[in-house]
């Protein structure tokens, strides 16, 4: 266990994560730094792993390599905020007891006039993410590391995350432009 110093058949990692950073946060600011500041000088040192919805609606192409750049994939746990209407088409959709508008793959609240207000959550799967990332100048291996490797250390999982002799092999094959085209669940082809 991690109390016990190790983490043998697995257990959750002992960095605790910091969940969607600079979403919901204060923002950075020169005389007042906040979470987002200590957030990333905990994931520099190695002590923190901090999520990113990096999905081109949330964050920043530029706020996301520099996240990658101040503390690396290993630190990196890439996420979705995805609603039911992930990869839904444009429309009206409910988030709870929520109104829910999406358009251009961006889901919104809809406010009480019929326009679409805060952001409520996210359209993409984790795949569109770590495309988007990878194609933000991060680089595909970092996303890709970003999306599954971390992850599982975080769960305390090392059997996934990386295709290494001896792990389960849960695979996405995508092709060159980060869409898939074959799914593996411990090395079996899953067809649908």
């Amino acid at each position: 266990s991690a109390a016990a110093g190790g983490r043998p058949g697995g257990g959750r990692s002992p960095r605790p994560t910091a969940t969607h950073l600079f979403n919901g946060m204060r923002p950075l600011h020169h005389r007042d730094p906040g979470p987002v500041a200590a957030c990333l000088a905990a994931a520099a040192r190695g002590d923190l792993v901090v999520e990113l919805v990096a999905d081109g609606t949330h964050l920043a192409d530029g706020t996301v390599r520099a996240v990658f750049d101040l503390v690396g994939p290993g630190s990196i746990a890439l996420v979705t905020d995805a609603m039911a209407a992930a990869g839904m088409a444009d429309g009206d959709y409910r988030l709870g007891p929520m109104a829910v508008r999406v358009g251009g793959g961006v889901a919104r609240l809809l406010e009480d006039d019929g326009s679409a207000g805060a952001i409520a959550g996210g359209t993409a799967h984790l795949v569109d993410v770590v495309r988007q990332v990878a194609a933000s100048g991060v680089g595909l291996v970092a996303a890709a590391r970003a999306a599954a490797t971390t992850p599982a250390e975080v769960l305390g999982r090392p059997d996934l995350g990386a295709l290494v002799a001896g792990r389960r092999a849960d695979v996405v094959v995508t092709d060159g432009d980060v869409v898939p085209v074959a799914v593996y669940r411990a090395g079996a082809l899953v067809t649908v």
